[in-house]
C-alpha cells in the first residue's frame, strides 16, 4: 500500500514539474514590451557572469534578416550596451565602435566573419563581441543575440526574445504604425480591392476587417455579382480604423429587361434607363401598322404597268405585308439583343490589375457607357 502511495506521489510530482517547465517556456516565449524585453535579454546574456568577467565587450548594430527595420538595430544595440554597462561589464563606447568600423571600412554584417571580427578586436582591444539579428514577424519582432569570443571564435552566450509591436516601437523603427480598414453594410461574399489588389471578401454579416495596412491614400473597390460596384478614395491613418459603408445597389435584372422588351418594344430600354427606347417602339409599331394596312389591300387589282394599261391588271399581293412584318421582326430582335448586351453586370467590371484589355464600364451615370483605359501589359 505504501509503495502505491509513493508511486502516485512521484507521478504527481513529475506531472507538476513538467507543467511548470511548460508554463515557464510558454511565458518566456510570449512577446514583451520594449523595456521588459531588453531587461530579459540582458539577464539572459549575464546568466553566466564569468563569460564577461573583466573582458572588454562591444555591441554591434543588430542586423535584420528580412523586413524593413529602420533604426531599430542601432537603437537596440545602444540600449543593450547601456544595460550591460550598468551591470559593470567593460563596454566599448558606441561612438568609438562606429569610428573604428569606419576606419577599418567595415559594416555590421562584416563582423559575422571571424577574420573581420578579429581585425576589429585587435584594433579596439575588444575581446567579446555581441552580435544579433532581427526578424520582422506579423505581430512581433524576434530578437536573437549571441556573445562571440573573438580569440577562440566560440559562442559563449546567447539570448532570445520577442518584442511586441507597439506604436512606440514602430516610431523607433521610423515606420508609421499600421492602420486598419473595416468594410460594413455590404452583401455577403462581396469582393474588396485595395488599389486593385484583392484583400478579402465580406462575411455573412456583410463585414470585412483588413489589418496591418500602411498609412496612406488608397482606392477601394467593392463589387459583387448582381450589384452595382462601389468605388471611392480613402485615407488610412496611423493606428486608426477607417470604416467604409458599401451600400451596394442591386443591378437591373437581365431577365426582367428582356421580358419587358418581349412584351412591347422599348420596354426593357425604359427599365434600364436608356434614352433611345422610343426608337424601337416607333420602329416596330410603325412597321406593324404598315403590315396591317397593306394586308387590307392585298385583294385590290392594280395595273401591271401603270404607263401601259393595255398589259392588264393583277392583284396587289402580300409582298408589302411581308416586307413590313420582316422589318418589325428585325427591329424587335435587335432591341432584344441590345437590351441583353447592355444590362450592367459586375462581372464586366475589372480592376487595373486583372484588366489587360483596357476596356471598362462606367456605371456612375444612369446609362452604361463603355470607355477605354490605357493599361500596362
Amino acid at each position: 500500500m505504501a509503495n502505491k502511495i509513493s508511486s502516485i506521489l512521484l507521478l504527481q510530482a513529475g506531472i507538476l514539474v513538467m507543467t511548470l517547465c511548460w508554463a515557464s517556456e510558454s511565458f518566456a516565449a510570449s512577446p514583451y514590451p520594449l523595456d521588459e524585453a531588453l531587461d530579459l535579454l540582458s539577464k539572459q546574456l549575464l546568466s553566466n557572469r564569468t563569460t564577461l568577467s573583466q573582458k572588454k565587450a562591444a555591441v554591434a548594430d543588430l542586423t535584420p534578416l528580412y523586413g524593413e527595420m529602420g533604426n531599430l538595430g542601432a537603437f537596440l544595440a545602444e540600449e543593450l550596451s547601456a544595460r550591460l554597462a550598468k551591470q559593470h561589464v567593460l563596454m566599448l563606447e558606441r561612438h568609438l565602435l562606429t569610428a573604428a568600423m569606419n576606419e577599418l571600412r567595415l559594416n555590421a554584417t562584416d563582423l559575422v566573419d571571424p577574420k573581420y571580427a578579429k581585425r576589429f578586436g585587435q584594433f579596439t582591444g575588444t575581446e567579446v563581441l555581441l552580435l544579433g539579428t532581427m526578424s520582422d514577424l506579423p505581430e512581433t519582432i524576434k530578437i536573437n543575440v549571441r556573445l562571440l569570443n573573438i580569440e577562440s571564435r566560440m559562442i559563449v552566450g546567447a539570448g532570445s526574445v520577442e518584442l511586441r509591436k507597439t506604436n512606440e516601437l514602430m516610431k523607433v523603427m521610423g515606420i508609421p504604425y499600421p492602420g486598419s480598414l473595416l468594410v460594413t453594410d455590404t452583401p455577403s461574399s462581396s469582393s474588396v480591392y485595395l488599389d486593385g489588389k484583392l484583400v478579402g471578401s465580406t462575411d455573412w454579416r456583410g463585414r470585412l476587417k483588413v489589418s496591418s495596412i500602411k498609412p496612406g491614400s488608397y482606392a477601394v473597390l467593392i463589387q459583387r455579382d448582381g450589384y452595382r460596384s462601389e468605388s471611392r478614395s480613402i485615407e488610412i491613418r496611423e493606428d486608426a480604423e477607417t470604416t467604409v459603408e458599401g451600400n451596394l445597389h442591386s443591378l437591373p435584372s437581365r431577365g426582367t429587361a428582356v421580358f419587358l422588351s418581349l412584351l412591347f418594344p422599348g420596354g426593357g430600354d425604359i427599365y434600364l434607363g436608356h434614352s433611345d427606347w422610343w426608337l424601337y417602339t416607333l420602329g416596330v409599331g410603325g412597321s406593324i401598322w404598315g403590315a396591317v394596312e397593306y394586308s387590307k389591300k392585298t385583294e385590290e387589282w392594280i395595273y401591271v404597268d401603270e404607263k401601259n394599261p393595255s398589259l392588264g391588271v393583277k392583284k396587289r399581293g402580300d409582298g408589302p405585308v411581308y416586307l413590313f412584318a420582316g422589318l418589325a421582326a428585325l427591329i424587335w430582335g435587335y432591341d432584344l439583343m441590345h437590351v441583353y448586351a447592355t444590362t450592367p453586370s459586375s462581372n464586366l467590371i475589372q480592376t487595373d490589375e486583372n484588366n489587360r484589355s483596357g476596356y471598362y464600364l462606367d456605371l456612375k451615370s444612369q446609362e452604361v457607357m463603355i470607355g477605354y483605359r490605357w493599361s500596362l501589359p
